[in-house]
């Protein structure tokens, strides 16, 4: 069972049905990619937990998983601990996607994080950021994908942004986070059902919009020794404070001069070409991987980087509008493309860019480092034209 039919969730599809499992697709009906490949669909809320267990009762399930997204990973760990399936436990699965609980529990293990407040009202606000130094990030805490999220420069900003989370995530309680000034980096942590753990690290590259939104990622890391130590060090210790199992953990890292802060970890495998960037460079399949770690295999993490350095990009609109033209090179052809993909075709209607959900496609090119792989990506860049009208 695959829950969810988005674009990020197609590959983990695919290659189920190449492994010869059923798929049973949980989404809800809809223009989902996902969805016209599926052996079965489901079509209900993936957050409706016992509507999802009845389905997956009904169906016998071997494994329940997802990738790319915060939104089932809950339902994963009700479904999981309901069936005695290989998984994250539900109340584990809560507390990934609940950056309140989340943050409570890094600080409760002493890993490194962000400051923060957690507020219900304006007054809240006004009195919490008393204690912060513009800038601040505000958060809805139970969303994903850069959503709900905003960089403020001070009361007004965070004021009308605290409206936004409220409005978006329903939820009553907003929080308030330091902004740590350094570099943003993310992570994957591969941890098999005996607990022990793998961290992959890979640099980001930004969109800046009212937070810094992921819009391409580079392996190997181009970070010191040291830094590597320490961001392994304290997501171990975030893995083992939330007791994440049986998955591959997604985490958001701000380093500060050396030292590294877990910003927010998840319960799930990360989006934007992370699983075709580590493909390229480690040569393993991330989305087998989770598939066996939702069956319960073992895992050989003894894989170490012999592959591709390489560097992805998505493709992205600044404007919403109705693809008119695609003018671009042949790049099945070229051995340093990696990974192509475009989700949309002429006459269908894109929008404009603000989180990862947004994009219209995605690149991944090779190169003997990271930066000729980036050299030959922002040239290749340069070549795709996608007409846009709105």
């Amino acid at each position: 069972m695959i829950l969810g039919a988005g674009v990020y969730q197609v590959p983990l599809i695919k290659k189920a049905k190449e492994l010869n499992f059923t798929t049973i697709v949980v989404s809800p009906n809809g223009n989902y990619p996902g969805l016209l490949i599926a052996d079965e669909c489901v079509f209900c809320d993936i957050k409706d937990e016992v509507e999802v267990l009845k389905h997956a009762k009904k169906h016998d399930i071997s494994g329940i998983v997802t990738t790319g997204s915060d939104v089932g990973v809950p339902t994963i760990g009700y479904v999981t601990e309901h069936l005695g399936l290989s998984g994250i436990g539900y109340e584990n699965a809560k507390a990934c996607t609940n950056k309140v609980r989340m943050k409570r529990k890094l600080l409760d293990a002493n890993v490194n994080t962000a400051k923060f407040a957690v507020i219900q009202s304006k007054a809240e606000m006004q009195q919490a950021l008393e204690s912060f130094t513009y800038p601040v990030m505000i958060k809805a805490p139970n969303l994903s994908g850069s959503r709900g999220i905003t960089k403020v420069y001070n009361l007004d900003e965070a004021l009308n942004a605290f409206e936004l989370a409220t409005e978006i995530s329903k939820s009553n309680e907003i929080i308030v986070e330091e902004f740590l000034e350094g570099e943003e980096l993310g992570a994957e942590v591969i941890i098999d059902r005996n607990g022990n753990a793998k961290v992959i690290i890979h640099d980001r590259i930004n969109f800046s919009g009212k937070t810094d939104v992921p819009i391409g990622h580079a392996i190997p890391s181009q970070c010191s020794d040291i830094v590597k130590k320490n961001i392994e060090t304290e997501l171990l210790k975030a893995v083992e404070a939330l007791n994440i199992t049986c998955t591959v953990s997604n985490s958001d890292i701000m380093v500060v001069g050396e030292q590294a802060f877990i910003i927010e970890i998840g319960g799930r495998m990360g989006a934007t070409c992370i699983p075709e960037n580590i493909a390229s460079f480690y040569n393993v399949d991330m989305y087998e991987l989770i598939i066996d770690l939702c069956l319960g295999r073992n895992i050989d993490m003894s894989f170490s980087g012999s592959g591709k350095a390489n560097v992805s990009r998505l493709l992205i609109s600044d404007k919403a509008g109705v693809i008119k033209g695609i003018e671009m090179p042949d790049v099945s052809s070229m051995e340093n493309v990696e990974a192509f993909q475009l989700d949309y075709g002429v006459s269908e209607n894109v929008r404009k860019f603000a989180v990862g959900p947004d994009r219209i496609g995605h690149i991944v090119v090779s190169g003997s480092s990271v930066a000729e792989a980036g050299s030959e990506l922002d040239r290749l860049l340069s070549d795709i034209n996608i007409v846009i009208r709105g």
